[in-house]
């Protein structure tokens, strides 16, 4: 692609690179943080010289814009005030009449400040102040006093309103406007969808992030954590064509982040809760359970990670922090008590409600009737074993593998493994 655009010569000294690692931090959550690297050389000609490294804290800008890798708001509200401190400036060494002063504020300053706002992630508190550094200064120049009507002051309308942005809903109208635009454009529809969807799945919720904004301050995206927080607060819905649906999968089944979020409401709570959830690669309770309904899988509590049919996103293994936050989580409100293995009787599964083939959790061991088979799905392999009954919920195999299958049967559901050859199947 560089090859592309620069028409086969690529000018090296002007290139930069990033490399980025999650960090550890001692309150259980996790940050983007610059990696250790050995710095990239340029050869040209008989000389190596240092390619420049953008580092994820430092601001950079781009087509006017500017940004920082780890969507830290300061740089680009630094830069925004500064704007505004220039304008101010400008507009009280100025002589112009009211007609002039509008025309400088609606064509000079208000197009850099709402060019910037659509890529960053300012909060509502620092937008509203921004606005005070300039307003009444216009509001003078234009001829009216400080006691002006809120009501007139912003947007379009026939009451002589003077037409000043609100930067925070300005903000949001900005960044609504990008996504809508990618997802009408062909060629970044897939991109942008994907995206979303990534962000659905880290959320852990039944509804889409964007049909029901909701508190998602535990994720670590904050641009969008921005915009749907401030969707939610202005009532407004996005409705995509393909969003991520996760799908109830059993009868009494729970979206285990909906489940927290009835109990647990501090933010760094909820993200270490949902750091580990992430890496157990865990969606609903049903996900959490064995094949009864009522028994944990042993693997929650011993930080196993299970297989998914979903490509999760990459977590580092949680801190002892965050793993004390979920664990006391599971034997608060989901077990009956901190020594059992069950689930509390609300919370207990009933029948399939879907094929458990397509199950979020990609279970290790299945049984299908129509094969008559253990299917063993190991190291990515269904590995086929023909079983013999021997009571009404438990089966045999011998180490006698029969077949290796292209796809697990559809009529296959999962089962319990209690000793080498031996399974315990629930026909829930």
């Amino acid at each position: 692609n560089l090859l592309k655009l620069s028409g086969g010569a690529v000018n090296l000294s002007k290139c930069e690179y990033l490399i980025m690692t999650h960090k550890q931090m001692d309150n259980g959550t996790i940050r983007i943080y610059d990696a250790s690297a050995t710095p990239l050389m340029i050869q040209e000609g008989d000389t190596n010289n240092e390619m420049n490294r953008i580092l994820c804290n430092t601001p950079q800008k781009y087509v006017g814009i500017i940004t920082s890798t780890n969507g830290d708001h300061k740089h680009p509200l630094k830069h925004l005030r500064s704007t505004c401190h220039t304008f101010i400036q400008q507009l009280q060494k100025s002589y112009i009449n009211r007609e002039d002063a509008d025309i400088a504020f609606q064509y000079m300053f208000k197009p850099k400040i709402m060019y910037q706002l659509m890529l960053s992630s300012i909060p509502n508190d620092d937008l509203t102040a921004l606005q005070k550094t300039y307003e009444k200064y216009i509001i003078a120049k234009k001829g009216f006093n400080s006691t002006w009507p809120l009501q007139l002051r912003y947007g379009n309308h026939n009451m002589l309103g003077l037409n000043l942005p609100n930067l925070h809903i300005e903000q949001t109208a900005a960044q609504l406007r990008i996504i809508v635009k990618f997802l009408k454009m062909p060629k970044y529809h897939d991109l942008i969808n994907n995206v979303l969807n990534m962000l659905q799945l880290q959320s852990g919720l039944t509804d889409d992030i964007l049909e029901n904004p909701t508190n998602i301050a535990y994720t670590n995206s904050t641009w969008i954590t921005q915009l749907v927080a401030a969707m939610k607060k202005w009532n407004i819905q996005l409705y995509r064509t393909q969003p991520l649906r996760l799908k109830i999968q059993r009868e009494n089944d729970i979206s285990i982040m909906d489940h927290v979020m009835r109990n647990e409401h501090n933010n760094t709570t909820l993200e270490k809760i949902n750091n580990c959830r992430q890496y157990l690669r865990l969606t609903y309770i049903s996900d959490m359970v064995l094949g009864d309904g009522i028994t944990m899988c042993d693997t929650i509590l011993n930080k196993i990670p299970s297989q998914s049919n979903y490509n999760w996103p990459y977590i580092p293994v949680p801190n002892e922090t965050a793993w004390l936050a979920w664990k006391q989580y599971i034997c608060q409100y989901i077990l009956q008590s901190k020594k059992s293995k069950k689930i509390r009787p609300d919370l207990k599964l009933g029948k399939w409600l879907i094929p458990p083939v397509q199950s979020h959790k990609k279970w290790e061991f299945y049984y299908s009737r129509a094969a008559s088979s253990i299917i063993d799905t190991k190291h990515n392999q269904n590995k086929a074993f023909f079983v013999t009954q021997t009571s009404r919920y438990t089966f045999t195999t011998t180490d006698t593998q029969t077949d290796t299958l292209m796809e697990i049967p559809p009529d296959s559901f999962p089962v319990q493994i209690i000793a080498r050859g031996i399974y315990n199947i629930h026909l829930s």
